[in-house]
């Protein structure tokens, strides 16, 4: 289909503006999960998902998929980070001694979601298609999706006033694995 590509190429700058644009937000711990930032962000993770989705039927340019890959992988990573400052946030009134980003498990956790982003963004840069590529990226869904579940189960999480379900970080990490598992698709379809 020709118009799956034009918005991909549509879905993934808008996705970008978006998630940058809650840089500052993030910076300040003042994160509003529903500002305009956040809808652009959701727009062009959408338009993404719809590019992703009406390419299975028809494929799509080796390259393109690479990008929402990289694209995908970005807001999976972003998670890991945001996530601290949510937690931040929640805690501003009657901070908990508690503090997430001196806890040795959530610091592997964090620290191993980076490197194993960086290490999927430099396989798909350099056409590493291997299946210790997918293997990587699958442990990257993983992380991320522990360490949030983990901190919505905790004690501390009641302490620091922290809910998932209003998480900025779970929106990015949920939209990223999406255009991931959708590019994964994609990509095994054109190398087959």
């Amino acid at each position: 289909m020709v118009f799956s590509p034009i918005i991909l190429l549509l879905g993934i700058p808008i996705t970008l503006i978006g998630l940058v644009g809650m840089g500052p937000q993030v910076n300040v711990h003042q994160i509003r999960p529903w500002s305009a930032a956040a809808w652009i962000f959701r727009l062009g993770g959408a338009l993404m998902i719809i590019g992703l989705l009406l390419s299975l039927s028809s494929g799509l340019d080796r390259a393109l998929v690479v990008v929402s890959l990289i694209m995908g992988t970005a807001c999976v990573v972003s998670c890991s980070v945001i996530v601290h400052h949510e937690w931040v946030q929640a805690g501003h009134v009657g901070q908990p001694d508690f503090k997430l980003y001196f806890s040795p498990v959530l610091m592997v956790l964090w620290l191993g979601t980076m490197a194993l982003g960086a290490v999927v963004i430099a396989g798909l840069a350099t056409n590493m298609t291997v299946p210790t590529l997918y293997w990587l990226m699958v442990f990257e869904m993983i992380i991320p999706l522990a360490l949030l579940v983990g901190i919505q189960i905790s004690a501390e999480r009641r302490r620091a006033n922290f809910h998932l379900g209003q998480s900025f970080s779970l929106q990015a990490y949920i939209l990223g694995l999406l255009v991931m598992v959708l590019g994964l698709i994609l990509l095994v379809k054109t190398v087959s």
